[in-house]
């Protein structure tokens, strides 16, 4: 299975985080603001990666390259997501641009694997929670980054469950 992540990143954080799973996953790596639509639709999954900033609003890259996704065939992929998000400061909208990217996908449609639980973090209110879980892997790189590698670990092995990958 032809595996990418599809990032944004303002500071580098989320970065970071898709590299790490990239590597594991042998996954190809692109930034939003650069994207090459064509070596994008040869994927069969796609993992959206994005920190929140503010109250709930997309990182800069996200923010100028989200229209990009009007052009990208996404029919019969599998998709997950990546969230970044200080669960402290920003509680009432961890997350947040997750689902800001989901809907503008019409991830509905789409094979959506990678839920991860929501119950082992601190935080008001999110809008990347489907059916109790996250929408994909939740990092908080600001408050716990010493549970960085082990949710990723954990996600990875969850999603080569789920999708049958190597």
């Amino acid at each position: 299975m032809n595996v990418g992540i599809i990032y944004g990143s303002n500071q580098g954080n989320t970065q970071a985080v898709s590299e790490k799973v990239a590597e594991k996953l042998e996954a190809g790596l692109f930034n939003i603001s650069d994207l090459d639509l064509k070596e994008v639709e040869k994927l069969d999954f796609i993992i959206f990666a994005s920190s929140t900033w503010g109250i709930g609003d997309l990182c800069d890259d996200w923010e100028m390259g989200l229209d990009k996704l009007d052009s990208l065939n996404l029919e019969n992929k599998t998709i997950s997501f990546i969230g970044l998000g200080d669960q402290m400061v920003y509680g009432s909208t961890f997350c947040d641009a997750l689902r800001i990217i989901y809907d503008k996908i019409g991830a509905a449609k789409l094979n959506h694997v990678g839920l991860w639980p929501s119950d082992n973090y601190e935080y008001d209110d999110s809008q990347s929670i489907i059916n109790g879980k996250f929408m994909g892997l939740i990092i908080d790189e600001d408050n716990e980054p010493e549970h960085t590698d082990v949710r990723i670990n954990q996600w990875v092995e969850q999603l080569r469950c789920e999708v049958s990958l190597n």
